[in-house]
């Protein structure tokens, strides 16, 4: 990913810092490593290093093996400095993809990249099959933040996404799209099927969670919605998953499957 229009506004002058601290460091290292070398061969008198050093200074004609020593010497440096900056170009590089493909407080895929994984799973389910897709909403959500506070919300939100990380199978994903909404995207087969996904949702709210000696108990209203059946783009996947989680919110309805979107019938579990 380029660190350049794509790249958060807010983050370029910590990606500038850092390179700057970075690049600061290894000067003074290099210059610690010169004049070590430096006190090493007026110490143990090294040649041709003292002939060097008498050259320099009395302004005398240097001789090629001096001269050899020089680029040699100068050449490792650079070396060095180099390679650091391109690790460290590389190291930043990696911090800036997660911050912008992954949620800050979850560590989950974020929107964006929910929606870029969405659109490949489109093109490899259009050879045939089906996936599902979870809108998942805590309930009474506001309540908890009223309660007991932002930061037992915020501890409460890293807890459930991490739990429903846990029961992610492989090809399936986990994302948190803001606020308190997730999405959940699972292919479906003959091995795997809604009614499965759904239990292996639902199991990750059986036990309370403890948050600064409280504890707590969450429900989730989810919707659900299958490619190509109820959607044939995301906008349109992920509104009739909305529509259905919203009407299970109503319906107080452990979750909801958003059937025939020509008719907008519903299905509840």
């Amino acid at each position: 990913m380029p660190l350049s229009s794509n790249t958060p506004s807010n983050l370029k002058p910590v990606f500038i810092d850092k390179l700057r601290k970075s690049a600061i460091r290894d000067l003074f290292i290099i210059a610690g490593v010169f004049f070590t070398a430096l006190s090493l061969v007026v110490v143990f008198h090294l040649e041709p290093s003292e002939q060097l050093l008498a050259n320099v200074k009395y302004n005398n004609l240097l001789e090629i093996n001096e001269i050899l020593l020089l680029i040699i010497f100068s050449g490792f440096c650079a070396f060095i400095y180099i390679w650091r900056r391109f690790q460290d170009i590389k190291l930043i590089n990696k911090e800036f993809v997660h911050k912008a493909y992954f949620d800050d407080m979850t560590q989950l895929p974020n929107r964006a990249l929910a929606f870029e994984r969405l659109k490949k799973q489109m093109l490899h389910t259009r050879r045939g099959g089906h996936f599902a897709v979870a809108f998942i909403d805590f309930d009474r959500f506001k309540v908890i933040n009223d309660t007991y506070g932002h930061h037992v919300g915020d501890e409460l939100l890293r807890q459930v996404g991490k739990r429903l990380a846990s029961v992610v199978m492989e090809g399936e994903m986990i994302a948190r799209l803001g606020g308190d909404e997730f999405l959940f995207v699972s292919p479906l087969d003959e091995s795997c099927d809604i009614e499965a996904v759904m239990a292996r949702i639902k199991s990750t709210r059986k036990e309370t969670f403890t948050i600064s000696h409280t504890e707590l108990n969450v429900d989730y209203s989810i919707g659900v919605a299958i490619y190509p059946d109820d959607g044939e783009t995301i906008s349109e996947l992920l509104k009739s998953a909305d529509t259905a989680m919203y009407h299970a919110k109503l319906q107080g309805d452990e979750y909801c499957i958003y059937t025939k979107p020509e008719t907008k019938s519903l299905s509840f579990h």
